[in-house]
């Protein structure tokens, strides 16, 4: 993928971030073995951007303890998550949340970074995938948040960070 919005000029300087989404990248075989997906679907696991243009969302999960793990948090433009298609495998190597610009996992501190987003305006979901034997890919759980900010309109601009705290709201189903 090429960057937008970048000039190249004599004498100049522009640097260019390639982000490498390994949740995208990689698929669990039948055998508990892992390969990389499919050369178009991993197409879509590589992008270029123009770091002077981009910015980042730092976030942390208020309720998060330590025996929560696994939770990942996924960013996309604003208005292009569909619960259906993201939620379940697709393509011939069923990835799932294909359509993320990226993620990243929560940390043991409930502190997570969504790094080198171009400027935009997006919408954030966070999902606790279970361990499915020895081979750590399962069902997933897309998590109901909480937040002061509206997660269907987060705003970044470029050059800077903008900062969430979430909760997720726990309805006695699932086990965090």
């Amino acid at each position: 993928m090429q960057p937008s919005d970048f000039k190249v000029t004599e004498s100049g300087q522009t640097e260019i971030i390639m982000d490498f989404d390994l949740r995208k990248a990689v698929k669990s075989n039948t055998d508990n073995s892992f390969s990389f997906v499919s050369n178009s679907e991993l197409n879509a696991a590589v992008r270029a951007e123009n770091k002077a243009m981009t910015g980042h969302i730092k976030g942390k999960i208020e309720n998060y303890s330590s025996a929560q793990s696994n939770i990942v948090v996924f960013v996309y433009k604003k208005g292009s998550f569909n619960e259906s298609t993201e939620v379940n495998a697709s393509g011939s190597n069923e990835v799932k949340y294909a359509n993320a610009v990226t993620s990243a996992k929560v940390d043991a501190a409930g502190n997570f970074t969504l790094a080198f987003l171009p400027e935009g305006n997006y919408e954030i979901h966070c999902d606790k995938p279970e361990n499915n034997g020895s081979s750590g890919i399962g069902l997933n759980t897309l998590l109901d948040l909480e937040s002061s900010v509206d997660l269907s309109n987060v705003g970044v601009n470029a050059g800077a960070e903008t900062n969430l705290a979430l909760t997720v709201k726990l309805d006695g189903i699932i086990n965090l």
